[in-house]
């Protein structure tokens, strides 16, 4: 009768180079890509935060909305690692977008001069953040864990089905 031990967690039948799980790479990987497009949201909105402030408080408002919590989220997607972090930062992704789609379609009572400024350069480089942020969290909320039930390590499956003598 030979012994088995525990198989580690998140390992996968291709390890990573530096000895950890594919799994723990892949995810490790999402989390720092999500601090940064989160950092780099709220970096964005705080240049703009002073003058924004001063055409429209309610913008700046909310401008100061997305500095704060994408920086608490930065931090949070570092420290652990949730399905509610990744909702938030989801969100905090697509928020910003659709408020620069809304503003450049239509005025609205808090932004009436940036009707037609589509190409306005620190707001295309906060959508193209953005969108990396969404995509970043969309894999992770809806492909990672499909990915993760597909691609069982075959050890750890056989290493915890019961020996056969």
């Amino acid at each position: 009768m030979s012994q088995t031990s525990a198989p580690a967690p998140y390992t996968t039948a291709t390890p990573h180079p530096a000895g950890s799980g594919h799994h723990i790479s892949h995810r490790l990987l999402a989390r720092s890509l999500a601090a940064v497009g989160l950092a780099a949201t709220a970096l964005v909105h705080l240049v703009q935060l002073p003058d924004t402030w001063q055409q429209s408080p309610v913008l700046g408002a909310m401008f100061a909305a997305i500095v704060a919590g994408a920086s608490i989220a930065a931090i949070a997607i570092v420290a652990a690692d949730g399905r509610l972090l990744w909702q938030a930062a989801l969100i905090l992704g697509l928020a910003p977008i659709g408020g620069y789609i809304l503003t450049r379609f239509m005025s609205v009572p808090f932004d009436k001069a940036d009707v037609g400024n589509w190409f306005e350069p620190l707001g295309l480089a906060s959508l193209f953040i953005e969108a990396a942020l969404v995509a970043v969290c969309g894999d992770v909320l809806l492909v990672s864990p499909r990915r993760d039930h597909v691609s069982e390590d075959p050890h750890t499956s056989m290493a915890a089905a019961p020996e056969q003598t």
